[in-house]
């Protein structure tokens, strides 16, 4: 009796879990103006060479205002690669839980940011 509702219990289980791996986990928000290289290629669609190309366009001429600048000022992007990227969570503005580097740090303490001039 008590193999039988053990074996019940552990199919109910491997069940439960089964289902849970189908279900996709909730992904942050990535706002591209604030994203380092790496946090960018956590998006899916966005690999090691156009993370620099994104990056290197941003430094260079400053922030995205939206998805049409980005797909206007990055080769190889355009209004529907964008969409999906935007679907895989990537976001212009400040987004409440989007994914921004962390502060500098010198001996563990974060360092005030200084505005470039």
């Amino acid at each position: 009796m008590i193999k039988k509702c053990l074996t019940i219990v552990c199919l109910h289980v491997l069940a439960l879990l089964a289902l849970l791996t189908t279900i996709p986990a909730a992904q942050a928000a990535v706002e591209i103006n604030a994203a380092s290289e790496s946090v960018l290629q956590s998006i899916k669609g966005i690999g090691a060479a156009r993370a620099k190309l994104i990056i290197s366009e941003r430094d260079k001429n400053g922030p995205y205002r939206d998805a049409e600048d980005l797909a206007e000022r990055v080769r190889g992007l355009n209004q529907k690669s964008i969409t999906r990227l935007e679907a895989q969570g990537l976001v212009f503005g400040n987004a409440k839980d989007a994914i921004t580097p962390p502060a500098p740090q010198r001996n563990g303490i974060a360092q005030p940011s200084t505005p470039s001039h």
